[in-house]
C-alpha cells in the first residue's frame, strides 16, 4: 500500500490493487490487506459511515441506514435496518453484547445482540454520536450517552425506566465521543471536555486550536491510550492529555481531577532518525474473566515482541514507505514492564506509562490509535498540482509518530489508495482499531483497509524478496524464538546459492563456515558442489580443522587440486592445515612425484620439509632448509626449542639472515645471553653492531655496558645512527665519544657533542666556520633560544652577505630585524635583499590582516546578535486572563471582553492599564516601564530571566 511518490489527479487509481506501486528499498513497519468478501458486497451498492471493532466482529454502519455485524474476515454475520438515512456512530460495550446506534434522522437504539432488552427513541434534531457505558453488560451501569445539540445521559432507573439528564449544551454540535471507564471525552464546536460518571463533574475544557477549520468538515479524532490518558486529534494539532487525582488540600471547590497537557513547540512533528524500543506495560485482572485487550484493562495473551524501527525523513507530499526494521531479540512470549499503577473503580488495576505532549502535524488528522508507546494517525491530504495549481485530495497517510515531552518523531508514512480516495473530505475518513492485536481499521466510503504490525517472518519474507539474505540471515538469528515459517538454515542455504549464482565464489565459501557451522554432512555435500564447479580453491580456506573434521578424502582432494594449478596456494594449506587432517604419507609421495619433474622447485622443497616436520623427521627438514638456506629454518628450531644446540652456530645464522638471527637471539635472551652473543661475535665486529644496535632500539638499558663499544661500531659501520645513538643514550661517555668524532671529523655529531657538554659558542663556531651552513647556524640557534648565541651568530654574518640574507629571511620571529639591519655596512652587496625585505614587510601586513579579520569578525558577531536581540524584542507577547497590571495588580483584561480597555506591554513583558502609566512630559514623551527603571535594567532583561 505504501508509494514512493504521489502521482497527479489525472492518473489516481481506483483501487488498491490495480495501483501502479514502485519498488521501495524501504520496508514498511506496517502490512495492508482489503477487507472483502461481505464488505465488497455491501460497499457496492452502500457507502460506509462509520464502524466499530470489537475483538470478536466488526460492526460497519452505512449510508443507506443499515449496520452490519462482520467477522475479522469481511464476511456478514448480522443486519439491522436500522433508519433510511445514514449511521452517524455504532458504539459497544467491552463484552460485545450490547450495542449503541444514531443515525441523521434522530433515531437511536440500544440493544442487546443476544438478548431482549432494547431502547428505541426519535429525537427531533439528528444524533451525531452515541456510547455505551464500557460495562454496559453489569446492571449498575446501565448507561449510555448521545449527543447531538446537547450532551444527553441515560441511565435505567427502578422499574427498568431510563430517565435522561443534560450533561452539556450550548456549543454547537457534539460530533464525537468516547467512553472510557467512568470518563466521558466529547467534542464540541468550542472544544474538547471531559465527564467524570462517578463525581458527576466535568473536570477539563480543551479549547480548539485551529477556530478557522469547519468543525463538521474536519472533526475531532478522540482516543483514550489508556483509563487516565486521552489522545486529542483536531486539524493538524495533536493533544496528549493526562487525568490525574488532585490532593485533597487543593480540592476546595474543584473536580478531584484534572488534565495536565504537555507544552507546545512551535515546530512540527519531524521526521528525525531514532532507534526506539515498544515500551512495555503489564495489566492484572483482578475481578473479570473476560478476555479483551490491554487498553481495556483485561487480560492479554502472549504475542510477539515490537521490533527496532530505523526509521527515515519523510518529506512532505511524499508517499514513502517504511524502513526495514532490525527486530529484537525476544522470548516466545512477553508480559508488559509495570511503570505507573492505577487503581479503577471497576476492580481493575492497570500499569502504564502516562505521558503528557502537544505537537503540531503536516497533514489533517481524520483518526488516532495507540500503537505501544507511539500514536498511529490517519491524515487527509491535500496538495496542489504543478500543473494546473489547482488544490485536490491525494491520497490519504497513515503515519506512526513517537510521541516526546515537548515534540514528536515520526516513524513511518505510508500513502494509502483507497477506492474513491480523490472524492472524500477530511470527514469521510475514520480509524479505528483492536488493541489486542494491533489491527487498525481505515474506513472510508467506498473501501475498508485493515492494517497490521508486520512479524519477523513478514520482515524475512521482504528481505528475501529484496535478496538481502545476509540481513534476512541475521534477523533469522536474532528472532529465531519468534520466526514461524522460517528455518535459519534454509536461509543461509539459500545464501549460500545466491552468492554461488552470482559468481562470487570467495563470499559464498565464506559464509559456509557460519552457516553449515559443526554439520560434517552438509559441508561434504558442499565441498563436492563446489568441485562440480571447479572451485575447490575458494572453499579451501575455510574447511573445518577442528570441529568438525570431514574425511581425510575432502582434504587431500582439496591438496591435489592446489598441487596441480597452484604450489604456492598448496604450501600455504600445508602449513595452515593440521597434519592430522590428511594422510601425510600420501602427500609425501604426490610432492615427490612432481619434485622429480622439478627438482630445485624451492616451493615444494621448502613444503616437503614441513611434510617431514610434521613426521618429526627434523634431520630431513632441517637438511632441506639449509640447503635452501631458508630463514624457516629460524622457526623449525624456535617450535621444536632447538637452542641448546645452535650456541656455537651463532656466526653461521646470522650471516645466513642477520636480521632473522638477532631477531631469534633477542626473543629468547632467557636461552642464549646477551653477553653469549657479543663474545661470539668478537671477531665479526660488523655482526656485533646488528645485534647491539637492534638491543639498543629495543631497550636502551638492556645492552647498557656496551654503549662505549658501540660507539666506535656506530662510526666504523653505521656513521647515519650514530647522532641518533648518541642523543637517546645516557650511558655514553661523551668525552670518548667526542674524542671518536673529532678524530674522524664528524662535524654535525661534535657539534651536538658540544652543545650537550654545554659549550654551544664552540658548536655555532663550528657550524659557521666548518660547514658554513647559515640555515643550520639558525637552526641551532633557535634550538638553544640564547640571546647571546644570536649575538654571536649577527656579528659573524654582518661581513657575509649570504648569511646575512639567511638570518633576515628567518630570524623574524625571534630578534627583531632591525637590529641585523642597523649593522649591515653602507655598501655592501647582498643577495636578494629585496627579496627579504619584501618579506618582512609582507609578515608584517600579515599580521596586520589577521588583527583587521579578527576585528570584522568581532564586529559582524556582534551586529548579529544585535538584529537578533531586535527580532526577539519584536515578537508579539501573549496577553490572556491571568496576566495583571504592575501598578494595580489587577487582572489586565477586563472581565467583559466587550468594555473597551487600553493595555501597555513593555519588551520585558511588564504589562499595565494605560491609565496606571504616569503622563508622560513634554520633555520626556517616550514611556519606560516603572519597575525596569527603578532596577536600572533594560529593555529585554525580563526575558533572559525568564529563561533562566
Amino acid at each position: 500500500m505504501a508509494e514512493a511518490e504521489e502521482r497527479e489527479t489525472g492518473s489516481l487509481e481506483e483501487s488498491t490493487d490495480e495501483s501502479e506501486e514502485e519498488e521501495s528499498e524501504e520496508e514498511p513497519k506496517l502490512k495492508y490487506e482489503r477487507l472483502s468478501n461481505g464488505v465488497t458486497e455491501i460497499l457496492q451498492k452502500d457507502a460506509a459511515s462509520c464502524m466499530t471493532v470489537h475483538d470478536k466482529f466488526l460492526a460497519l454502519g452505512t449510508h443507506y441506514g443499515k449496520v452490519y455485524l462482520l467477522d475479522v474476515q469481511g464476511n456478514i454475520t448480522q443486519k439491522f435496518d436500522v433508519s433510511c438515512v445514514k449511521i452517524n456512530q455504532i458504539s459497544l460495550d467491552e463484552s460485545g453484547e450490547h450495542m449503541g446506534v444514531c443515525s441523521e434522522d434522530g433515531k437511536v437504539q440500544v440493544f442487546g445482540l443476544y438478548s431482549g432488552e432494547e431502547f428505541h427513541e426519535t429525537f427531533d434534531c439528528p444524533i451525531k454520536i452515541i456510547a455505551v457505558h464500557p460495562h454496559f453488560l453489569r446492571s449498575s451501569c446501565k448507561q449510555f450517552v448521545t449527543g447531538g445539540k446537547k450532551l444527553l445521559l441515560f441511565e435505567r432507573s427502578w422499574m427498568s425506566r431510563w430517565k435522561s439528564s443534560v450533561l452539556h449544551e450550548g456549543e454547537g454540535n457534539i460530533r464525537s465521543v468516547k467512553w472510557r471507564g467512568h470518563l466521558i471525552a466529547w467534542a464540541n464546536n468550542m472544544g474538547v471536555k471531559i465527564f467524570d460518571v462517578t463525581s458527576k463533574q466535568r473536570i477539563t475544557n480543551v479549547p480548539r486550536d485551529d477556530v478557522s477549520l469547519r468543525p463538521d468538515m474536519y472533526p475531532c479524532s478522540l482516543c483514550w491510550k489508556d483509563s487516565v490518558t486521552l489522545i486529542v486529534g483536531w486539524g493538524t494539532s495533536v493533544k496528549i492529555c493526562s487525568v490525574k487525582e488532585r490532593h485533597a488540600g487543593e480540592m476546595r471547590d474543584l473536580p478531584s481531577r484534572y488534565v495536565e497537557i504537555g507544552k507546545r513547540k512551535s515546530s512540527r512533528c519531524g521526521s528525525a532518525v531514532t532507534n526506539l524500543t515498544s515500551i512495555r506495560e503489564e495489566v492484572v485482572h483482578e475481578n473479570s474473566t473476560s478476555h479483551a485487550c490491554p487498553a481495556r484493562n483485561t487480560a492479554i495473551t502472549p504475542g510477539p515482541v515490537g521490533s527496532l524501527v530505523r526509521a527515515a525523513a519523510v518529506s512532505p507530499g511524499s508517499c514513502s514507505g517504511l524502513l526495514p526494521g532490525v527486530p529484537l531479540p525476544t522470548a516466545p512470549s512477553w508480559t508488559w514492564a509495570p511503570l505507573q499503577s492505577e487503581h479503577t473503580s471497576d476492580g481493575v488495576t492497570t500499569f502504564r506509562p502516562c505521558p503528557v505532549s502537544q505537537f503540531e502535524t503536516e497533514f489533517y488528522i481524520s483518526g488516532l490509535a495507540p500503537l505501544w508507546d507511539q500514536l498511529v494517525v490517519l491524515s487527509y491530504v491535500k496538495e496542489v498540482s504543478e500543473k494546473t495549481e489547482s488544490e485536490y485530495c491525494a491520497r490519504p497517510r497513515l503515519d506512526i509518530i513517537q510521541p516526546l515531552s515537548e515534540t514528536c518523531e515520526e516513524i513511518s508514512s505510508d500513502a494509502l489508495t483507497v477506492r474513491g480516495f480523490q472524492e472524500n473530505e477530511c470527514r469521510d475518513y475514520h480509524l479505528e482499531h483492536s488493541e489486542g492485536e494491533s489491527l487498525f481499521y481505515i474506513v472510508s466510503p467506498r473501501d475498508v483497509v485493515v492494517a497490521k504490525e508486520r512479524d519477523q517472518d513478514d520482515h524475512i519474507d521482504w528481505l528475501l524478496e529484496k535478496k538481502k539474505y545476509e540481513e534476512a540471515l541475521m534477523a533469522a538469528e536474532i528472532s529465531q524464538k519468534n520466526i514461524k515459517r522460517h528455518k535459519i538454515l534454509d536461509i543461509g542455504l539459500a545464501y549460500i546459492n545466491h552468492l554461488v549464482e552470482k559468481g562470487e565464489y570467495d563470499a559464498a565459501a565464506r559464509k559456509c563456515q557460519k552457516i553449515l557451522g559443526k554439520n560434517a554432512a552438509l559441508w561434504e555435500y558442499e565441498v563436492y558442489k563446489f568441485k562440480e564447479i571447479g572451485q575447490l580453491k575458494a572453499i579451501s580456506p575455510y574447511l573445518p580443522r577442528g570441529d568438525p573434521v570431514l574425511k581425510p578424502l575432502i582434504y587431500e582432494m582439496t591438496l591435489h587440486e592446489f598441487l596441480e594449478s597452484d604450489y604456492e596456494g598448496f604450501a600455504t594449506l600445508i602449513r595452515e592445515w593440521p597434519g592430522d587432517l590428511y594422510n601425510n604419507s600420501v602427500i609425501v609421495q604426490a610432492v615427490r612425484g612432481h619434485l622429480k619433474k622439478d627438482s630445485q622447485n624451492r616451493t615444494l622443497l621448502k613444503t616437503l620439509a614441513e611434510l617431514y616436520t610434521y613426521d618429526k623427521n627434523y634431520s630431513s627438514a632441517l637438511e632441506i632448509y639449509l640447503t635452501l638456506r631458508h630463514k624457516d629454518a629460524f622457526q623449525l628450531i624456535h617450535k621444536h626449542n632447538l637452542f641448546s644446540s645452535i650456541k656455537d652456530k651463532i656466526v653461521l645464522l646470522m650471516d645466513f639472515d642477520s636480521e632473522k638471527a638477532v631477531d631469534m637471539l633477542l626473543d629468547n635472551e632467557d636461552k642464549i645471553s646477551i653477553k653469549k652473543v657479543v663474545e661470539e661475535l668478537e671477531d665479526r665486529p660488523e655482526l656485533q653492531h646488528v645485534y647491539l644496535h637492534k638491543l639498543f632500539r629495543r631497550d636502551h638499558r638492556k645492552g647498557q655496558r656496551y654503549h662505549e663499544k658501540q660507539i666506535s661500531l656506530y662510526a666504523e659501520y653505521d656513521r647515519p645512527n650514530l647522532l641518533p645513538f648518541l642523543r637517546d643514550s645516557i650511558h655514553c661517555p661523551l668525552e670518548k665519544a667526542l674524542e671518536i668524532c673529532q678524530q674522524r671529523n664528524f662535524v654535525e655529531e661534535t657539534v651536538y657533542l658540544l652543545s650537550r657538554m654545554g659549550n654551544s659558542r664552540s658548536a655555532l663556531k663550528m657550524i659557521t666556520q666548518e660547514l658554513q651552513d647559515v640555515d643550520k647556524a639558525i637552526e641551532f640557534a633557535k634550538e638553544q633560544d640564547d640571546g647571546e648565541l644570536w649575538e654571536d651568530l649577527i656579528l659573524y654574518s654582518i661581513d657575509k652577505p649570504p648569511f646575512i640574507t639567511g638570518l633576515l629571511n628567518n630570524i623574524g620571529t625571534h630578534v627583531d630585524p632591525i637590529l641585523l639591519i642597523h649593522r649591515i655596512k653602507e655598501g655592501m652587496e647582498i643577495p636578494n635583499l629585496r627579496d627579504s625585505l619584501v618579506k618582512i614587510l609582507q609578515d608584517y601586513n600579515l599580521q596586520i590582516l589577521l588583527r583587521e579579520g579578527c576585528k570584522k569578525i568581532l564586529v559582524a558577531d556582534s551586529l548579529s546578535l544585535l538584529k537578533k536581540m531586535h527580532r526577539t524584542q519584536m515578537k508579539g507577547v501573549l496577553v490572556d486572563e491571568e496576566n495583571i497590571c504592575e501598578s494595580c495588580l489587577s487582572p489586565v483584561l477586563p472581565s467583559d471582553a466587550a468594555k473597551p480597555f487600553s493595555v501597555v506591554v513593555f519588551h520585558c513583558r511588564h504589562m499595565f492599564h494605560k491609565e496606571c502609566l504616569p503622563v508622560p512630559s513634554m520633555s520626556s514623551p517616550a514611556q519606560f516601564c516603572n519597575i525596569c527603571s527603578a532596577k536600572h535594567r533594560g529593555p529585554g532583561s525580563a526575558i533572559l530571566e525568564m529563561k533562566k
